[in-house]
């Protein structure tokens, strides 16, 4: 059982850290939180555990509020895995006809994109070059602390390597997803551009995409772009509240 314990422990303690390293390269959100406190409350726990079992012993409240607890938890965590299946599903739902791409902005360092950002840009500039009828909403507004729009910066990287212009319309106005999304579909309809619509953003995006898209009155389809191996983690945890939300809310 100390063995058991013990693994259970290390793990804890990585987990932890798995949540922490984001926080390094300035990125602190509901994710990291919400992982490094499961993961720090688990470690304490184990580390604590034969006081901790003493003391459940003795105070019969103390029992029954930890066993409430356990439970909302392990319901919680079953709801996460099932959101993560429609994650899973909604970034793998690729286009089967060329179609109108809404690319979702993201960070910009001054006038550079993040390192996910570019990662959308080049998802974006994959399809486009594949499907050379298709065009491009570049969704995104300009934060306190960039120089310029995100649909900007979409529109320069993808200008430079090599796709026309006449292609890219730029919606420079919507600071979060929601108006990313209501925003493009507004210039869609305006443009009178026909044919499926796919989103192009990280894999554990999508499906937040697909439902506020659906709240629009839409589907959507995917082109999905990477996220870095660090990073994963802690955005898959704050898509998942926030899809729960989505699912939740009107």
């Amino acid at each position: 059982m100390d063995f058991l314990r013990w693994s259970l422990f290390i793990i804890s303690v990585l987990g932890f850290g798995v949540f922490l390293a984001p926080v390094f390269t300035g990125i602190f959100n509901i994710g990291n939180a919400v992982g490094m406190a499961f993961f720090a409350a688990c470690a304490v726990l184990l580390l604590k555990w034969q006081a901790f079992t003493a003391f459940l012993r003795e105070h019969t409240a103390a029992r029954v509020i930890f066993s409430v607890l356990a439970a909302f938890a392990a319901v919680l965590f079953i709801l996460a895995l099932i959101i993560s299946v429609f994650m899973i599903k909604a970034a793998n739902n690729k286009p089967e006809s060329p179609s109108v791409l809404v690319v979702l902005g993201c960070r910009v360092k001054g006038e550079t994109p993040s390192l996910m950002l570019e990662k959308r840009i080049n998802a974006a500039y994959g399809y486009l070059a594949e499907n050379p009828g298709a065009a491009a909403v570049l969704s995104g507004g300009q934060g306190s602390d960039e120089l310029i729009s995100e649909a900007e910066c979409m529109y320069r990287e993808l200008v430079k390597k090599g796709i026309s212009p006449e292609r890219l319309i730029l919606e420079d106005k919507s600071v979060n997803t929601r108006e990313n999304i209501r925003n493009s579909f507004r210039i869609i309809e305006e443009k009178g551009i026909a044919g499926e619509i796919a989103v192009v953003t990280n894999e554990f995006h999508q499906y937040r995409a697909k439902l506020i898209a659906r709240k629009e009155g839409k589907e959507v389809t995917a082109v999905t772009a990477d996220t870095m191996i660090f990073l994963l983690p802690t955005y898959w945890v704050r898509d998942c509240l926030g899809c729960a939300y989505e699912i939740i809310s009107d």
